[in-house]
């Protein structure tokens, strides 16, 4: 055997001295779990804000990016045409009910009449299609009333829920349509990760 320099470097690193090794006492603390993944985060509830109503855009009541509360109000749309309408339809519901009023006393005055055959029964018959019109007359009236007093209320754009408001998508004074185009994106702050 001619090469033993293998045997001696061998040889050599067992003689040496064991490595050392430190020892540390366990200490006991908060640690913050956390997760990496791939993926994406989105909000829970996400809705578009759209005007139900036609008219000009009178107010904005948000900066980009703001906190909303459910029933705030972010957009108004001029109402002035609104309370117009509304009031138009309470003036025709106010009308409807004196012409009821008046084909009822009508109705009454005929039907005693005709129980004591004094008025024609033709006299009867006009009478209580009179009543009868007049009430479908203010039925009409009370439902067109219901319907502009609604339209009123959809002057103010509402956030339907609590969240963060995008970017608005239409400006001060424009033009705005019923279901055209969103005016804003609210979005719900709880997000989910998919």
């Amino acid at each position: 055997m001619k090469d033993t320099g293998f045997i001696r470097t061998a040889a050599s690193r067992c003689a040496t001295s064991p490595p050392k090794v430190t020892v540390a006492i366990p200490v006991q603390q908060k640690v913050t779990r956390y997760l990496e993944a791939t993926g994406y985060t989105s909000a829970i509830n996400t809705t578009n804000l759209v005007a139900r109503v036609q008219g000009f855009l009178e107010k904005i009541n948000y900066k980009d990016g703001d906190d909303a509360k459910e029933g705030t109000t972010l957009f108004v749309i001029e109402p002035e045409p609104y309370k117009l309408k509304l009031e138009h339809a309470r003036a025709a519901e106010a009308g409807a009910q004196a012409t009821l009023k008046q084909t009822e006393l009508e109705y009454e005055r005929q039907a005693e009449l005709a129980s004591r055959q004094v008025a024609s029964k033709r006299a009867l018959d006009d009478a209580t299609a009179n009543r009868d019109s007049a009430r479908a007359r203010l039925k009409q009236a009370e439902v067109d009333t219901a319907q502009a007093a609604l339209n009123l209320s959809y002057t103010e754009v509402k956030a339907p829920f609590d969240g963060i408001v995008s970017a608005r998508l239409v400006s001060l004074g424009e033009m705005v349509e019923p279901m055209a185009r969103p005016n804003s994106q609210l979005s719900c702050k709880p997000l989910q990760f998919t």
